[in-house]
This record gives structure tokens, sequence and C-alpha cells, in this order.
């Protein structure tokens, strides 16, 4: 306990803290700020009995009142300092020390405290958190500086010369005594904006979502497209497009790409719908898509036509040119078609150019060999309805086979009315039965009573009822009960 071996427990505490600072800190620190301190209290208490030693209260009135006063302050200070070394118990969380005058910081007592400390009885710092407070001294007793918290909250004592003012915001009510504000931030939602008219600040930061629709707010990106008429619900079910239409700016990515569409002819009200179905378009480089365009161009198709393509059918500029002159040559090599018959085709049903080959052949298959038509045949079935290429193979065999052996109608008439085959099995039945059933089912454009096929299969019920039947709605919905 004496003044030699804090030198040497400074220095220990220096190489402990530089060789090994997380398992021997809170020891070595702990040691330290005991010691500290109660060298502090002996140094005191040594003070106070060397001024009882010198003066005693008796022996006052033989000295001078200067001399009184300056003697009375000392012994008033030295006995603080000893209460306040017996009230402080110290559990010191990091001490730093450089020697004579150095700098430490302790956890200490109450919870927090953080002391700095400039060493030698003169500018000292300290923080202290017990009790909620804080506490900077100047030290050595001019320009103390004292900011506390304690007791109740919201105390604050400044210090100056000699131990001169102090200013105090009570124990219980936390005044503002002084403008020494501590400004803390909070996340919590409950705690008053900022700026109120700002209601988004009062929410938290989105997190991982399955939809779209939770984004919408703070993209400005989804907002223009849900005003195009864009149906976000279709992108939620489409593979990687969240990720790159989020990270695109709507005036910089998105924007040149519906003026190109407006220049190709796409409705600014089908926007939203073309979007929908190929928002992948803006991963695509414009030179790219317009170079496509000016292909159809060069290939001698009219505006309109390009127009119609496009609008149409939304995905053909995701194929390159080399890929969309493939097909049109395939199209033409297997159908036997001439270069004006290609466009016809294109332009009618555009989805054909760009449909799975696979199911093209399967289809092309089951026209010639299943359902027995001649090329010619499928050449003019292909020309007036392409939409029967879309068709899967064996639902269209099927439909096939009921129409044609079932209802009696012949090769020649489904090429004049080839909207039967893409109309659904069950209207077919059903309407087929119930002329049956009356007897008016007649086919032969050479007989009397003859149902066209074409109306067969359009309208609604009471339009089939009104016309072709020549009865009322009640009987055919009571038919339909027997089936």
């Amino acid at each position: 306990m004496t003044e030699l071996n804090t030198g040497t427990e400074c220095e220990n505490v220096k190489q402990k803290l530089n060789h090994d600072k997380i398992q021997d800190m809170t020891e070595s620190n702990t040691r330290f700020m005991n010691n500290r301190f109660i060298q502090q209290r002996s140094k005191d208490e040594s003070n106070l009995k060397s001024n009882n030693d010198i003066t005693t209260l008796e022996n006052l009135d033989n000295i001078d009142s200067n001399n009184k006063n300056s003697f009375i302050q000392q012994r008033s200070e030295d006995e603080s300092k000893v209460e306040l070394c017996d009230s402080i118990s110290i559990v010191p969380d990091v001490v730093l020390s450089e020697g004579r005058g150095g700098e430490w910081m302790s956890g200490g007592g109450g919870g927090g405290d953080v002391v700095l400390s400039g060493g030698g009885g003169g500018g000292d710092v300290v923080l202290s958190g017990e009790g909620g407070g804080e506490w900077m001294s100047g030290g050595g007793g001019d320009g103390d500086v004292v900011l506390s918290g304690g007791g109740g909250g919201g105390d604050a004592v400044l210090s100056g010369e000699g131990g001169g003012e102090w200013m105090s915001g009570g124990g219980g009510g936390g005044d503002k005594e002084w403008c020494v504000l501590r400004q803390e931030t909070s996340d919590d939602i409950l705690t008053p904006a900022r700026d109120t008219t700002q209601v988004d600040v009062l929410a938290p930061e989105l997190r991982p979502t399955f939809n779209l629709a939770a984004y919408v707010n703070k993209s400005y990106s989804l907002q223009q497209c849900v005003n195009l008429g864009v149906d976000l619900s279709k992108w939620d079910k489409m593979k990687g497009v969240a990720n790159f239409i989020l990270t695109r700016d709507f005036d910089t990515h998105i924007k040149p790409y519906i003026m190109l569409l407006t220049d190709c002819g796409v409705v600014i009200d089908d926007l939203g719908r073309w979007l929908t179905i190929n928002p992948y378009i803006v991963k695509e480089q414009l030179t790219n898509l317009q170079a496509r365009v000016e292909y159809l161009t060069h290939m001698s198709f009219t505006k309109e036509q390009i127009t119609r393509i496009i609008s149409r059918n939304p995905r053909w500029l995701l194929y390159s040119t080399v890929h969309i002159d493939s097909r049109l040559g395939f199209y033409q090599r297997t159908f036997r078609l001439t270069g004006g018959e290609v466009r016809t085709l294109a332009t009618r049903e555009p989805r054909l150019i760009t449909a799975k080959l696979y199911d093209v052949k399967r289809t092309t298959f089951t026209v010639l060999e299943e359902m027995g038509f001649s090329h010619s045949e499928m050449k003019t079935l292909l020309l007036t309805k392409p939409k029967i290429w879309l068709t899967h193979g064996v639902s269209l065999l099927r439909r096939f086979t009921y129409v044609h052996n079932t209802m009696g109608l012949t090769h020649a008439q489904l090429l004049h009315f080839p909207h039967v085959l893409l109309s659904r099995d069950f209207r077919l039945r059903q309407r087929h039965s119930f002329l049956r059933s009356i007897g008016r089912a007649q086919y032969d454009p050479t007989q009397p009573g003859y149902v066209s096929p074409q109306q067969l299969v359009s309208g609604d019920d009471v339009t089939f009822c009104s016309t072709l039947a020549n009865t009322s709605i009640q009987h055919y919905n009571d038919f339909l009960k027997t089936m």
C-alpha cells in the first residue's frame, strides 16, 4: 500500500492488457482500482490527520481569520473525499494507466461508471453512470464541471472556482435547469415521429416478403407500374422478376422501353397487360430490341402487322432475329407456304411462331395421321384457324373423334367450320344431345332443318335455345339435369 507499489502495478496492468486482454482484464483492473481508491483514501486520511495535528478547533483561535477559513475548507474537502471513497464500491471494467497522471476508465459501483483522469490532480474528467448520473470533473477544485443525472434524473451541476456554483434540477422531476441535453434515438414505433406528417417513418423497415405488393409504398417504380395497369400478382409467380424490378429506376431503366413499345404501335391502355406478360423486356438491350423490330420491316411486314405481332405476342421481342428467322423458315418448309402466307400466319397467330416445336410437331402429326387430313387440307386448316396448333394433340383428337364419328361432320365441313374443333367438349355433348332428343340434330346442309355447326358452338344457352332449338331455356336446363 505504498507509493512504490503504484508504479509496479501500473506496469503489470499495461503488460497484461497488451498480452491478454480477455482472460486477465477483470482481475487486474479490480486490483488496480481497489489499490487506487485505497491509496487515495489513505492519502486523504493522512492529510486530515496532519491538519488535525497542526490545527485543532481549540487552536483556531490563535490563527488569523484568512488561514482559519482555508483550513476549514481544506478539512471539509478531505472529509468529503473520504466519504466518497467509502460510498463507492469499485468493480472496475477497464483500466488504462500511463503512470503518474494516467488515464483510467472504470465500470464503477453503481453500474456503468466511466472515469477519465488526466492525472496529477488537474484536468480530471469523471463520467459516472451511478444512479443514472453523469459526472465530469475538471479536477483539483479549479474549473470543476459536474454533470449528474443522479438520484431522480435530470440533475445538472456546474462547479466553478474552488467548488463554486451548484445548480440542480431536483431529485424527482427531471427538470432541465441547464441546456445540456442528451438526445437518444429510439426505434420504438410508439415514440412520436419528428415530422408527424410523414406517416411512413412510424413503420418499421420492410422484412422479406412473398409478394411485391408489400413494396409498393416504398418503390416509385412499382407505383408507376401499377398506374399503368400491371398485375403484380402475376409477377409474383415469375421467377426472378422481383429481384430485378425492385433494383431498377423507372425513369432510367423502364421508361425507355415503354417509349419503344408505343413507337411500335402498342396502345397505352394495353401497356399494363403487355408488361404483366413480359416484364423481362427491361433486361434486354434497347439496341437489340430495335434490331428485332427492324428485321420485321426488312421481311416486308407492314407497320400494322408489326403492331399486331408485338401486341398479341409480348414475348416476341425476347427472341433474337436468328431464332425468329429459323422459325418462319420451319413453317414455310413444313406446310409449304409462300412468303405472303408466312406473313399472314405470323400476323394471325404470332404466338404460334414462338411456341415449342415439340407441341407443333405433335399437333401436325395428329392432324395428318390420326385425323386423316391431307397436306393441302392441313395447310388450309392452318391458315384458317392457326390456333388449333396451340391446342394439345390429345384433346384435339378426342374432340375430332366426337364431332366426326358421333355428330357426323365430314372433313370438308370441319375445314369450313374449324371453330368446332376449338369448342369445349361438354358444350358439344350437351347441345348435340339436346338437339337429338328433340329431333333437330341435322347438320347436312342439303336436308331440311339444317343446323349450322358454327351456331351450335356459338353464343350462350339462351341464344342457342331461341335460335336453334326453338324451345325455352327451362326445358333445356331440365334436360341437362338428366345427363
